[in-house]
């Protein structure tokens, strides 16, 4: 699909930029939505949670993998991501409430944890890890966190005040949900591209008091471009 095309350019540009633009896109909608009806936002909201998925998540990178995998006579990376998949929402759901607990007291930039705003962000920051952790297992390789992910999670997480011991506790609640819910299998597949994004965000590598995570001086240059990818989506017709 379009959305899919440019973001996979716009990727290859630099992909840090899409976190801009899939904010601008995710709270643009959420301003739409609190000026509509209950009706209206009921038939509206699940376009915008298509499009904004779509924008944030490598999911047209993910059905590419997936269809390289499906002349397969049986594929194990395509069954675990398979069995994945429908898992995605509700544990992101679980692994959020279960934070926000752990960390009653904690603030970022755009509130406490249990705020409504920053529970639905949260949610979509863990689906997102999921959908990545699909993406490497089907491509066989951690490239796509190492090119996309990470990145972009040094860029915004320091300013938006989220602090990596949030990251590592979700990436270790993470860990218990799927060996719980996975077939053993399927957690068998997924567990070493898991291993490797831990020991990206590990303690060796992130230092909480390391000041060189603390700011970012590209941040308004590439909100500049997310702004123009935002106008060539709407140009184009795709939103």
């Amino acid at each position: 699909m379009l959305c899919g095309r440019l973001r996979a350019r716009y990727s290859e540009r630099d992909p840090r930029v899409l976190g801009f633009l899939s904010m601008q896109f995710h709270y643009t909608g959420q301003m739409v939505l609190q000026a509509l009806s209950p009706q209206e936002r009921g038939l509206f909201h699940p376009y915008l949670k298509v499009m904004d998925d779509h924008l944030y998540m490598p999911l047209q990178r993910m059905y590419e993998g997936a269809a390289a995998h499906a002349g397969d006579t049986f594929s194990a990376p395509l069954a675990a991501v398979q069995e994945l998949l429908p898992l995605v929402t509700s544990v992101a759901e679980s692994i959020c409430a279960e934070v926000a607990q752990r960390f009653p007291g904690y603030r970022c930039e755009s509130g406490p944890l249990r705020d409504l705003e920053v529970r639905i962000s949260s949610i979509r920051d863990v689906e997102m890890f999921q959908v990545y952790l699909g993406l490497c297992v089907l491509e066989g390789s951690v490239a796509a966190v190492q090119q996309e992910l990470f990145p972009l999670c040094v860029m915004l997480y320091p300013p938006l005040k989220v602090e990596w011991k949030l990251v590592r506790q979700m990436l270790e609640l993470l860990d218990e949900a799927l060996r719980f819910q996975l077939t053993p299998a399927s957690y068998t597949v997924l567990l070493p591209y898991l291993r490797a994004v831990q020991s990206m965000f590990s303690l060796e590598v992130f230092l909480e008091s390391d000041p060189i995570w603390s700011h970012h001086p590209d941040v308004m240059r590439f909100m500049g471009t997310a702004q123009n990818l935002l106008q060539e989506l709407m140009g184009q017709g795709a939103i």
